[in-house]
């Protein structure tokens, strides 16, 4: 064999497969776009499908906390796909993988105990602290009952002087 002649054959059933998966989707979206309706109307190129006249921005503003479940739900899972590929392998790697993986889920541990104690798994205030909730709510109850009196002051004012 001389330099430069070798060609890696292992690669070659990959290789098709990826063609092969490459012009599936080609050719889908060009037969797709050359057979569908075109019809345009008003309502169809509205940015909601949904035929609702959008009433607000299109961008709402998320909670931090989802986020942070979000990266917390990675973490543990990524930790789960590498318990399990080193449970399937266990017999053959000896007492250092052992004590690594000891380490692995003590760090993981401590991490999902520092979550713990950050709140990070709560989602309602009413769950973390009852009490502040019923008194957020009561609160609540109390500033719009007083902004419809004040509202049904204003009123009433408006009324009494186009009277007169």
């Amino acid at each position: 064999m001389t330099p430069g002649s070798y060609v890696p054959t292992e690669y070659l059933p990959i290789i098709v497969l990826m063609a092969i998966a490459f012009l599936f989707g080609a050719v889908t979206l060009l037969v797709g776009g050359l057979f569908r309706l075109r019809r345009p109307y008003r309502e169809k190129l509205l940015p909601y499908a949904s035929g609702n006249e959008p009433g607000e921005a299109p961008r709402v503003r998320f909670s931090i906390k989802y986020y942070i479940i979000a990266m917390l739900f990675v973490v543990f899972d990524v930790e789960a796909v590498f318990l399990y590929s080193w449970a399937t392998v266990f017999n053959g790697l000896g007492l250092y993988a052992l004590i690594e993986m000891i380490l692995f889920i003590v760090m993981l541990a401590l991490g999902f105990v520092y979550a713990w104690k950050k709140q990070a798994f709560v989602w309602d205030d009413q769950l973390s602290n009852p009490g502040r909730a019923a008194s957020r709510r009561t609160e609540g109850a109390q500033h719009s009952c007083r902004e419809a009196a004040w509202r049904d002051e204003q009123n009433a004012g408006r009324t009494s002087a186009g009277k007169i």
